[in-house]
């Protein structure tokens, strides 16, 4: 019996040696792709492959939910234990969660098709003069009309103003991110290589992030910073990306 209870000991001492180990994480998320998407009842997508990389490598468990993204929010705000992403990391945000790092690069620039050779943008007022689509209310097109836009057009979808700037029917095209344009002319068969960046919309461009909520324990918080500070060294985390921009 004095046996048993030596080895139970063992055991126990083992596992709280490393919590990090002995507990499953959840991560929560919403609906966003290419980034994290539900297929096949599955969620997938480039930032759903690096989340799963990242627990591997730090050797935890991770188990994913695809809430609304007012649920997911509040999960990571008050649950000990909880991964979220992708969050944009704003001073308001700074101390309410524990933050890992960028996970999707999210520069918002103007398009243009190539051929345009006549637009030419060095400040944000050049763009005035020429013909712009937006998505009704999105980001982008309350920071044109704040910033003094007229000469807008506004559609329901983007991929609308991806299919009116490959016609000539509008002059340039505000996008949030490279991997998001490509993701929609892939699903709407659309060739993209005749469009190039014409301005670096800065203002409102920001990083996506991964983090904890603020009760998770820094061992855990260090392993997954860790993880994906080695991805992005070894080229896995680029090779992932590069997926997705194909």
């Amino acid at each position: 019996m004095a046996a048993l209870k030596s080895i139970l000991l063992i055991l126990l001492i083992g596992l709280s040696a490393d919590p990090g180990k002995a507990q499953q994480v959840k991560a929560v998320t919403t609906n966003f792709p290419p980034f994290q998407m539900l297929i096949n009842g599955r969620i997938v997508g480039m930032s759903t492959e690096i989340v799963r990389e990242m627990a591997e490598t730090a050797g935890i468990s991770i188990e994913i939910f695809m809430y609304p993204w007012a649920r997911a929010y509040q999960s990571a705000l008050r649950e000990d234990n909880v991964l979220i992403y992708n969050l944009l990391r704003t001073p308001e945000r700074e101390k309410q969660f524990k933050w890992i790092g960028k996970i999707v690069p999210n520069d918002v620039n103007f398009w243009k098709l190539k051929s345009r050779k006549d637009i030419v943008i060095q400040s944000l007022d050049d763009a005035k003069k020429y013909r712009i689509g937006v998505t009704n209310m999105d980001m982008k097109h309350h920071y044109l009309v704040a910033q003094g836009f007229k000469n807008i057009q506004v559609v329901p979808k983007d991929i609308q103003n991806l299919r009116k700037l490959l016609a000539g029917r509008i002059d340039l095209l505000p996008f949030s991110n490279e991997i998001v344009l490509v993701y929609l002319a892939n699903i709407g068969e659309l060739d993209i290589s005749n469009l190039e960046k014409a301005y670096f919309l800065d203002e409102i461009s920001s990083d996506l992030y991964v983090a904890f909520s603020s009760a998770t324990s820094d061992t855990l918080v260090e392993k997954f910073t860790a993880s994906l500070i080695k991805m992005k060294k070894n080229g896995r985390y680029e090779k992932i990306k590069q997926k997705y921009l194909q």
